[in-house]
């Protein structure tokens, strides 16, 4: 619905004061203290008021001429502080259904870098701002989504929830029209493997006529030696539920509830909660070692798939060894959620599919003592941080040294070392860490050399092979 004159505004002013008292609209749906998150598109509660009463009282028209709205753009100039060095771009354009039904889809961006790369830059570039309500982009070096991409006769590939497969990196960079783009900081990279591709995940939402979107990435790389290495992981997931099954009743409401404890210092810059159409509430909260108090991270009281978002922290945020991250979600499977893909309801289990449900919060962070990460002697490459029965390690030796990885569970109930002091010559080398006796869950990855500094740490999770399907 258009609100750019008088007129418009006017004839839906009472959903207008509906919508902004329930705060529904604009819909930012965290409550948090103002000025929490980057990117807050939320009203005031003067501001609110000022709207009811507005309506009130016959929602009467202002003289100020300077109060004459300015016509809306569908695809607002946008403004960068760089030059890219790769532009991806959907294309031919993807045509949007021209009915009143939301769509959800994937597309395949091949990058063909020859060597691994670090992002200082990225910014997502939406060509019809009509129709794109979200983004995110995960990270494919194993042609996991061709299959997927196969099959679907059309441009790029439907997928509802996630994204069929198990990807490098799943959630590597989020768009969102509320918040913008996520800021990487100054001494901050995401990295980027060889012969990668961006998959992009793009929910269209509905309109009256057919829309076209060619929405491009545009990407800049910086040096090879990052301060800081910025990830992103589900680590509150079905793996740390408890109870430990998740199945979801037909007319049933439920609550679960996960937990874990960080088996390092953690700097975590935001979160992003995932559930479908089922999901009604969300609270994620941590308890800190040192005080044993509890303090509250995010807390949606109205979860709305379609308006899902990264939240990011105004500021990061570090949180010591220890910190126990929990997380509390309720699903409504009854006649009375609206958003229901069921009638009458059907008892719900795990799936990315629209009558399926999912229960994962990923967080975007760095490790504390990432500074280490290129030492003198030797670099290890990021790991792919959820993975089924085996890991790859690339380590390139800058001399010959003597090296040690470690691999224990959050909870230290699982430790094993793949090699102990293993020399490893000059040059680059891959290992395979076999995980395929190994629980399903959140493991800690350490590499140290023969004095025993730790030369790269690494979270990753070991998932079932349907954990994204």
């Amino acid at each position: 619905m258009p609100l750019t004159t008088y007129q418009e505004v006017t004839s839906y002013g009472q959903m207008v004061a509906y919508v902004t008292e329930k705060k529904w609209m604009p819909p930012f749906l965290v409550n948090a203290p103002l000025g929490a998150f980057t990117g807050e598109k939320k009203l005031t509660d003067s501001e609110i008021d000022k709207i009811k009463s507005w309506v009130r009282n016959g929602m009467p028209l202002s003289n100020n001429t300077n109060e004459i709205p300015v016509a809306y753009q569908s695809t607002p100039a946008l403004n960068y502080d760089f030059i890219p060095d790769t532009v991806l771009q959907i294309n031919p354009s993807f045509e949007q259904y021209g009915i009143y039904y939301d769509q959800y889809r994937v597309f395949v961006l091949p990058l063909n870098l020859p060597e691994d790369k670090w992002v200082t830059d990225i910014k997502f570039v939406p060509s019809n701002s009509l129709i794109v309500r979200n983004a995110t982009i995960s990270i494919d070096n194993e042609n996991g989504a061709k299959p997927w991409d196969d099959w679907d006769p059309g441009n790029g590939y439907y997928s509802f929830g996630e994204l069929g497969f198990i990807p490098w990196e799943s959630r590597w960079h989020s768009w969102n029209p509320c918040t913008g783009q996520s800021i990487i900081p100054e001494n901050g990279s995401l990295y980027l493997p060889k012969n990668a591709n961006l998959i992009v995940h793009i929910h269209y939402g509905p309109t009256g006529i057919p829309r076209k979107d060619s929405s491009k990435v545009m990407l800049k790389f910086g040096p090879k030696k990052p301060e800081k290495i910025i990830r992103t992981i589900p680590l509150l997931n079905p793996y740390n539920l408890k109870p430990d099954s998740f199945l979801i009743e037909k007319e049933s409401i439920c609550r679960y509830y996960a937990a874990f404890s960080a088996p390092i210092d953690l700097e975590i810059y935001g979160l992003y909660p995932h559930a479908h159409l089922l999901g009604k509430s969300w609270t994620v909260f941590v308890t800190h070692p040192d005080t044993k108090k509890t303090e509250k991270l995010l807390d949606i009281d109205e979860w709305n798939f379609h308006w899902k978002q990264y939240f990011e922290f105004n500021k990061p945020r570090l949180f010591k060894k220890g910190t126990i991250f929990q997380t509390i979600v309720s699903y409504d499977n009854t006649k009375n959620n609206l958003f229901n893909p069921s009638d009458p309801p059907e008892s719900m289990s795990w799936g990315k599919k629209m009558y399926e449900e999912m229960f994962l919060v990923y967080f975007t962070y760095t490790l504390s003592n990432n500074t280490e990460y290129n030492a003198d002697n030797a670099q290890v490459n990021p790991i792919k941080n959820l993975t089924t029965d085996s890991i790859l390690l690339h380590i390139n030796a800058k001399v010959k040294d003597t090296l040690t990885c470690k691999v224990s569970s959050f909870d230290n109930t699982i430790s094993f070392h793949p090699f102990i002091n293993k020399q490893f010559s000059k040059g680059n080398h891959s290992f395979n860490i076999d995980l395929s006796n190994q629980t399903y869950g959140n493991y800690l990855l350490q590499i140290t050399n023969s004095q025993g500094k730790i030369l790269h740490e690494d979270l990753f999770v070991r998932v079932k092979n349907d954990f994204l399907n």
